[in-house]
């Protein structure tokens, strides 16, 4: 039977890393939800043999990935990568391509979804998958298993007699509960963690799509269209993940959980009324939620919230489309803790007409919405984004840059925002200093310390620490 093997590379090394070195270190890492759902439909089909092999989790070298693709003697090895890992990415096919010089090399993700054309500028790489790889990937491996041609497969980038053509689009899956769940037993899951997350975990979703307009937000391989999984659907891997695997605690990985309200008010009635204990967080907006829903939401066994603050200044807001105010803001999570949730709070320096100002005021209001927990990146723009449209015009970097660096320009870090008022140094220790100021507070480490989730994962919040500590002194 034909063998599979599913690569997950090295991640956070690629252009402008979401966090400073110290801080990702210890933020832990999470399964690739997106190959084991592969797995799973190869499987569930019988087409192939297949292992999952995550690189990233394992930080393995060169000659440690080199070894493990040669045991596998994989007759197809497929890959997913961002656009910001692209080059990393292509780095570890050509390894691959040294190893196993005759298997098929199939690649997806973001990245490819981008610039397909450019991305199969790369001899080693064989056909992309674009957009949603369950369908698409399968009908791959079940021509290869046929010996059929593998040109113009529906969703793919491919070659014909040496001329790189896109095939036609495919449709997004309309009925997500046909997918089957994630094959969560080709991984060792005690090798993720998560400083806010207790072992064993698991990330699931619930839908698929998002029907927002953030300027700076690249999810347009799940379309605008909202596609929701039946709450019994859901329920029923939430109960697979706790017997069979011994989950602890789960991430409900959704673009925006609760976009159609009926759907999750039906998976929580559910919950209820199984009488389920199972601890998850959701990832949502402030003007998604109401003191209705977050009661269902907690009685369900919802115990952490997500939300995406953005910046303290509503001209900012308004400026990335995010569609709802400070005011908002600030009574969300004033909801939310009243009602004894913990929560997540996500925040963006050097937005295009960020100012000192509009940035201290982001910062500022990361300590007054009594967060449990708050992440602060710099912005970065993604192609295919309003965000990297308003970066061309204003000549931070070239149009044609993306296209570039997708065809093998090496380049170490892409610009951010600036102005004569602050520069990238500025933007750096402005991230810095507000992870300081949030978590060296004396309130932050008192309830940390009291907190039965520090001490179920003690190495990790100390490790945690240390990288705070390690911030401050530089």
């Amino acid at each position: 039977m034909t063998r599979v093997l599913l690569v997950n590379y090295h991640q956070n090394r690629g252009l402008n890393p979401y966090h400073p070195d110290s801080v990702s270190k210890v933020t832990g890492a999470f399964p690739p939800l997106g190959l084991l759902y592969l797995a799973a439909v190869l499987k569930q089909r019988g087409l192939a043999e297949v292992e999952v092999y995550d690189a990233n989790v394992e930080r393995d070298d060169d000659d440690t990935f080199k070894s493990r693709l040669s045991q596998s003697g994989a007759n197809i090895l497929g890959f997913t990568s961002s656009t910001f890992e692209w080059l990393t990415t292509v780095g570890a096919v050509k390894l691959a391509r040294e190893v196993l010089p005759e298997s098929l090399i199939v690649v997806g993700g973001p990245a490819v979804g981008a610039y397909p054309e450019e991305c199969l500028s790369f001899d080693e790489i064989d056909i992309g998958v674009i957009g949603e790889g369950e369908v698409t990937f399968a009908e791959i491996v079940a021509r290869f298993n046929d010996g059929e041609r593998l040109q113009g497969i529906a969703g793919t980038v491919y070659r014909d007699n040496g001329e790189v053509l896109l095939a036609s689009p495919r449709p997004f899956v309309s009925d997500l509960d046909s997918i089957p769940f994630p094959a969560r037993e080709l991984v060792d899951r005690d090798a993720y963690s998560a400083i806010f997350i207790r072992k064993p975990f698991a990330t699931l979703i619930t839908s698929r799509g998002c029907p927002f307009k953030c300027t700076f937000c690249s999810r347009f391989y799940f379309g605008t269209r909202v596609r929701s999984r039946s709450a019994l659907n859901v329920v029923q891997e939430f109960e697979e993940c706790a017997e069979r695997f011994g989950v602890k605690e789960f991430m409900v990985y959704d673009d925006t959980f609760g976009v159609n309200k009926r759907i999750a008010l039906d998976l929580c009635n559910l919950m209820i009324e199984r009488k389920h204990k199972f601890r998850w967080s959701i990832r949502t907006r402030v003007d998604c939620i109401d003191a209705p829903f977050l009661e269902k939401l907690r009685r369900a066994g919802c115990f952490k919230l997500h939300m995406g603050v953005e910046s303290g200044s509503q001209e900012i807001l308004d400026r990335m489309r995010k569609g709802i105010t400070v005011e908002q803001t600030i009574s969300a999570f004033e909801l939310a803790n009243k009602m004894g949730m913990e929560t997540v709070g996500y925040f963006m320096f050097g937005y295009p007409g960020d100012t000192l100002e509009t940035m201290a005021k982001t910062r500022e209001m990361s300590l007054g919405l009594a967060l449990s927990w708050a992440d602060f990146s710099i912005t970065t723009p993604a192609p295919r984004t309003a965000l990297n449209d308003e970066f061309v015009r204003a000549g931070y970097i070239d149009g044609d840059f993306w296209r570039r660096y997708t065809l093998g320009q090496a380049i170490d870090k892409l610009p951010y925002f600036t102005t004569p008022e602050f520069d990238e140094h500025d933007l750096e220790r402005m991230q810095h200093d507000a992870f300081i100021r949030f978590y060296l507070r004396p309130s932050i480490i008192l309830k940390k310390l009291t907190s039965p989730q520090f001490w179920f994962e003690a190495k990790k919040s100390i490790g945690g620490a240390l990288a705070l500590l390690k911030m401050w002194r530089t």
